[in-house]
């Protein structure tokens, strides 16, 4: 978990001594230069960052170990293109030592923390004691495959100041548990996770199913951790999140330290977790029963934006069911498709797009008594998009498919003119600075195609259309009728009208565009 990037692209440019910054697209075997930067790697296998490029050391490497993450200036002969540059070192002296990163005693002094026990929920634990302004960075929510019957049990924000004079830009701490999760295949899951970032530690003798889930913002980077275990009949969620402010723009990480070491930081939390008889526990069910949808219902069956948001609310019950899932079988799918359900963090896809344009392999879980918000949405196709709305239980990890239930709705075409296409006249203006001619034809183009693979169309105007026409510069067109005599509802503004092949400098648009 050490946030180290060897690479980035700043504007910060180290000091050099007769170093040789410029790039051309081919460099041939040169006279010894001398370049400045970070030095990074190991092993017999270095590397020399700095603004400008990205260089490969080869030759006597045998003086760098000592000057790993320091500033430093490498003498030697320039080899290779702009995709692979390499220098073949014959010195190297130190420019910048770069500050030790020590983990202040708010987390490293063991006389610093105290424990708490928790009988009723079975849990002895311990946390920091840190300054009353501490702030912590990002945030952490809990994440079990059911939400409902959560109960926090401690946390605490993890203060910036605990790494100082570096990027660490604080966490935070969250430690939970779900008395509803009364099973060991349904606590390993998450109300939102991605296969790919699933994983299985054994920490201090507990083994946890861990998800790691990153995410970035305005130059600082987090990441977030999520442990699972199943204790004494009991799911323990224990979270943290750890942020990165980015110092590309100051140096490379040989001034300004990147980070520390995260994982020492975890590793203290959770050695101090312990796990003990829960009072609150309840004999797990052992029901061979299959679990069933009891209800399934959906505020509306016709989604359509301008009387709903496009937004319809799913509620249902079940019996047996440890939590749900939902998917969606679509008469069309591509471009202009949009499923955006609650609790997921992008779209969803139609499970029968055979190319969806985003491959999704989100997993989002719901309770087993709840409802949830799905927005749809259709721009690019003309017609209505029928959807086949399928709510799945599952039950110790496994999904019961029979005991399905579904809800088919429609989601009509966006409109923009959803009081009726214009009849009354459309004013354009299209400005031209080539030559006058009489023989201009004026073409609008407008999206028509029903798939993905999108085309535009030419839709010519009337000959009653062109003798109002002016130039160099179109004043006034009779639009609206031929856009509703050639059946086009869905008209976008587009900068690629021609006259006679040559481009126009102005946008092209139909009644009841805005312009």
């Amino acid at each position: 978990m050490r946030f180290i990037l060897l690479f980035l692209a700043p504007a910060f440019a180290f000091a050099q001594t007769g170093a040789s910054q410029t790039t051309p697209s081919t460099r041939e075997e040169a006279d010894e230069v001398t370049v400045g930067g970070c030095l990074y790697g190991g092993q017999g296998n270095f590397n020399l960052v700095n603004a400008d490029d990205y260089f490969e050391l080869r030759g006597d490497l045998s003086a760098l170990n000592k000057y790993l993450g320091d500033e430093v200036q490498v003498r030697g002969k320039q080899e290779g293109s702009d995709h692979r540059l390499s220098i073949i070192v014959s010195g190297v002296t130190l420019a910048f030592k770069a500050p030790q990163v020590e983990l202040s005693k708010t987390i490293s002094d063991p006389g610093n923390w105290h424990f708490q026990t928790n009988r009723l929920y079975g849990i002895r634990f311990a946390l920091p004691t840190v300054p009353e302004n501490a702030t912590g960075g990002g945030s952490v929510f809990p994440n079990f495959v059911a939400e409902t019957g959560t109960i926090p049990l401690g946390g605490l924000p993890i203060p910036r100041e605990i790494y100082p004079g570096t990027g660490f830009a604080g966490g935070n701490f969250l430690l939970s548990v779900n008395p509803e999760i009364k099973n060991r295949q349904s606590c390993e899951k998450f109300g939102t996770s991605e296969p790919r970032f699933l994983s299985h530690s054994t920490l201090d003798g507990t083994r946890y199913t861990k998800l790691t889930v990153g995410d970035a913002a305005m130059g600082t980077s987090y990441e977030e951790l999520y442990f699972h275990t199943f204790q004494n009949g009991m799911c323990y969620e224990v979270a943290f999140s750890f942020g990165e402010t980015n110092t590309a723009n100051q140096d490379f990480g040989c001034r300004v330290p990147r980070h520390g070491d995260t994982d020492i930081v975890l590793e203290e939390f959770m050695r101090r977790i312990s796990y003990l008889p829960s009072k609150a526990a309840s004999m797990p069910k052992h029901s061979s029963a299959a679990p069933k949808v009891t209800s399934f219902t959906a505020s509306s069956t016709i989604v359509n934006a301008s009387t709903d948001r496009s937004t319809l609310q799913f509620s249902w019950t079940t019996e047996d069911a440890d939590y749900v899932e939902f998917s969606y079988h679509c008469s069309a799918y591509g471009l202009g498709l949009v499923i955006l359900e609650q609790g997921g963090s992008g779209g969803r896809n139609c499970e029968n797009d055979p190319k969806p344009i985003t491959q999704q392999t989100e997993q989002v879980n719901h309770p087993p008594n709840s409802d949830v918000e799905v927005a749809f949405g259709n721009s690019h196709h003309e017609d209505p998009i029928s959807i086949v709305v399928r709510m799945t239980p599952f039950s110790h990890g496994r999904a019961y498919s029979a005991a399905s239930k579904t809800i088919t709705i429609r989601v009509d075409p966006y409109n923009p003119y959803p009081k009726g296409i214009p009849t009354s006249t459309a004013n354009i203006t299209i400005r031209y600075a080539g030559s006058p001619k009489n023989s201009y034809e004026l073409r609008i183009f407008a999206n028509r195609q029903l798939d993905r693979h999108t085309q535009s169309r030419p839709l010519r105007e009337s000959a009653s259309c062109k003798r109002q026409w002016q130039w160099p510069a179109v004043r006034w067109a009779r639009l609206a009728g031929v856009c509703a005599a050639r059946g086009c509802r869905n008209l976008y503004l587009d900068n690629s009208c021609e006259v006679l092949g040559k481009r126009l400098s102005g946008l092209c648009c139909c009644a009841g565009t805005g312009i």
